[in-house]
């Protein structure tokens, strides 16, 4: 009998059959390391697909920002109800030209009187008030002058508007009385003329008048209609009506002592003037932005006074009454609107962006078909494919949603520029904000992304390795 020598392979072959172990998650990586990897891809999509990629993060960095604006302009819609709400005790009457079925009427010369002041403040829960006169004039000071809106009235305005004195002290009662020439400057006006120097008692000429500098103004910020308090200051109006404005006070401000007051002391007041004008039922204007710095061109453009609105096509009168509550209305009313705008622009961006996360996805699976077929042969599941694609996908979105964020504050104040209320209140977006927002971004991610991970995962490994 012939043996047959025998080999370690044709032991083998010999030897009984039996099942090999399986490989102990093969073809899976490690959470850390389909991270990274993750992470990488999704940075390597964005130089491999540069058009898909650009439109994509473009998409949703619109988005994000627009999300953080709109918390933005919320926030600055609470500080100025804030701020209003804590002046929501002024009235404000204003000279309107009359009108007939929309036609306007009169000279254009204002009809309030100083008996229509005196009425007035002769009403129920008026505690304070205060003829206006203003226009923009030029100040100066040796070489150096100054643009500036200088406000005309009486003592009171110093409690009506709130002002505090930084230098010096406010003009008196007697001192507008007697038609003294003096003046309180605003911070901004006497850094402008007196750079360095002490302004009190210093001379100053608005128009071709004199005056004598008797107080600069604490800073005080923005009003509720948006008008810089900085480039306000104010004079007596008893020696500057004639002198400087030329013209008779086309409003009278005053104070209330709470804010329930404030819609019966308007009802009396349009009462009051409509019998010392001798009216009949005529509709009074709305004193719009309910302050003196809201009043429009006949008080800050020096021109014709401001129309009131007369939709119905009545009579209106030849006075208009608001208050700070009717502004604060306008005002959230108007941010209402913005928001409601941004809202829909930054969804539409989002949904650009998603649908680009699905195309850029849906391309590198395309292109990754060996990459895919390879894993799934060697073992790896389909979770660990899904886990892959989405974390790219999600990642990708992330990218957009960083960039976003410092698009959002980049842009804010440009915003605040073209709106100097906004600005002057300090806001800006939150830390919630910035977190929703990326948390939107990485949501979107995670459900435009699914379905490319999806078909990833599900892709056949010898189909994916034939079609190489």
């Amino acid at each position: 009998m012939t043996t047959i020598p025998t080999t370690n392979e044709t032991q083998v072959l010999a030897a009984p059959h039996r099942r090999l172990p399986p490989l102990d998650a093969a073809g899976s990586l490690s959470w850390s390391t389909t991270l990274s990897q993750s992470v990488q891809s999704a940075l390597g999509a964005l130089a491999s697909y540069k058009i898909r990629a650009a439109l994509t993060l473009i998409g949703i960095l619109v988005g994000v920002a627009g999300l953080l604006l709109i918390d933005a302009f919320g926030q600055a819609t609470q500080v100025a109800s804030a701020a209003m709400l804590g002046s929501a005790t002024l009235i404000n009457i204003r000279y309107t030209p009359p009108s007939t079925g929309g036609v306007y009427a009169g000279t254009g010369q204002s009809t309030l009187t100083p008996q229509d002041l005196q009425a007035v403040q002769r009403l129920p829960h008026v505690i304070a008030v205060s003829p206006i006169n203003a226009n923009r004039f030029a100040l100066v000071a040796g070489s150096n002058t100054w643009n500036s809106m200088v406000y005309g009235g009486g003592p009171a305005l110093e409690s009506i508007q709130g002002l505090s004195v930084k230098e010096g002290r406010f003009f008196t009662q007697q001192e507008d009385t007697s038609g003294a020439l003096v003046v309180d400057l605003s911070t901004n006006a006497a850094n402008g003329l007196f750079p360095g120097a002490d302004p009190v008692g210093q001379s100053v000429r608005i128009g071709s008048v004199d005056f004598q500098v008797v107080g600069v103004l604490q800073p005080q910020g923005m009003t509720p209609a948006g008008h810089d308090m900085n480039e306000i200051v104010y004079v007596p109006l008893g020696g500057s009506q004639q002198r400087l404005f030329g013209q008779p006070f086309s409003t009278i401000s005053l104070q209330v002592d709470s804010a329930s007051s404030v819609p019966s002391v308007t009802e009396a007041i349009t009462q009051t003037l409509r019998q010392s004008h001798h009216l009949g039922a005529c509709q009074p204007g709305t004193a719009a932005g309910g302050e003196p710095g809201g009043a429009g061109p006949g008080l800050h453009g020096g021109g014709a006074p401001a129309q009131a609105t007369n939709p119905s096509g009545a009579q209106t009168c030849d006075f208009g009454v608001g208050s700070n509550q009717q502004a604060l209305t306008g005002i959230n009313r108007e941010m209402d609107n913005v928001k409601r705008v941004m809202g829909l622009v930054a969804g539409v961006f989002l949904l650009i962006g998603g649908v680009g996360i699905a195309n850029v996805m849906l391309a590198a699976v395309s292109q990754r078909r060996r990459e895919i077929g390879l894993r799934r042969a060697v073992g790896a599941r389909q979770r660990d494919l899904l886990l892959q694609f989405l974390v790219e996908a999600v990642s990708l979105s992330l990218v957009g949603g960083v960039l976003g964020v410092g698009l959002g504050f980049g842009l804010w104040p440009l915003v605040g520029r073209g709106m100097p209320l906004l600005a002057d209140f300090g806001v800006w977006p939150s830390g919630i904000a910035v977190a929703l927002a990326l948390v939107a971004a990485l949501v979107l991610g995670l459900i435009f992304g699914f379905y490319p991970a999806r078909r990833a995962a599900r892709l056949d490994p010898v189909e994916a390795l034939r079609r190489v």
